[in-house]
């Protein structure tokens, strides 16, 4: 750590910014550039910002298969210089993102990443995936990009104060992201129509539906 922050004191004295260390980089289909292969050449609408290069990869690449393009997909691992703040700042600007997704471990500059996520849900989806939620998790955390994970109770509150959307598996970021794609246009009410090719699917997306404080009106006579 300490040769990191003498490399990085030396390049910004430079004027010089940097992604990473410990990272895979950028990809911007737009400008044909990727870090892996099997990456959308298409551009579309969604940025991802991972701390971790694998699970950009697997974001990128699992959200691809689900039919979702990319701006921008950003691996910015230990955050010794341009932390994940840095590049919400910067989404929140770009004319070509309207969803934002993020895996991250650690959070850097509280009260700067907080005013970030804020402005930048003010105006487009936001969904973060926070690792080191446990004992164990945080320590791997601080092994893999030395982010030191801090108390969940206290990222949750910051996800809904921000108005981020909270993932709590990699399934859940994949899901609200595909969700989010469809649901750029501001939703009004609570009523969600429910159709089911079985009645047991039916009962339990009821049941969560209700849960997630949203209504599954009665049907009406007419309709059955």
């Amino acid at each position: 750590m300490d040769l990191e922050k003498r490399l990085v004191g030396q390049l910004t004295e430079s004027g010089i910014r940097v992604i990473g260390p410990n990272c895979m980089g950028l990809y911007v289909p737009e400008e044909g550039l990727a870090f892996m292969n099997g990456f959308p050449a298409e551009a579309g609408n969604v940025a991802v910002v991972s701390q971790s290069g694998a699970n950009a990869g697997d974001m990128i690449h699992g959200l691809g298969r689900r039919g979702v393009r990319f701006s921008k997909g950003i691996s910015f691992g230990n955050g010794a210089d341009l932390k994940a703040h840095h590049f919400f700042d910067y989404l929140a600007n770009d004319s070509q993102t309207e969803v934002v997704t993020a895996y991250l471990e650690g959070v850097q500059e509280g009260t700067h990443f907080f005013n970030a996520v804020k402005a930048l849900a003010a105006n487009k989806p936001v969904i973060l995936l926070k690792g080191g939620l446990t004992a164990a998790g945080a320590r791997a955390a601080q092994s893999h990009t030395g982010s030191l994970a801090g108390e969940i109770k206290i990222f949750d509150a910051m996800c809904r104060q921000a108005g981020a959307s909270r993932a709590v598996t990699m399934d859940d970021l994949h899901d609200f992201t595909v969700a989010s794609t469809t649901t750029l246009k501001d939703i009004k009410g609570k009523g969600v129509a429910l159709v089911s090719g079985g009645g047991g699917f039916a009962v339990l997306s009821a049941d969560a539906i209700a849960m997630a404080g949203l209504e599954v009106p009665p049907t009406p006579d007419s309709t059955k």
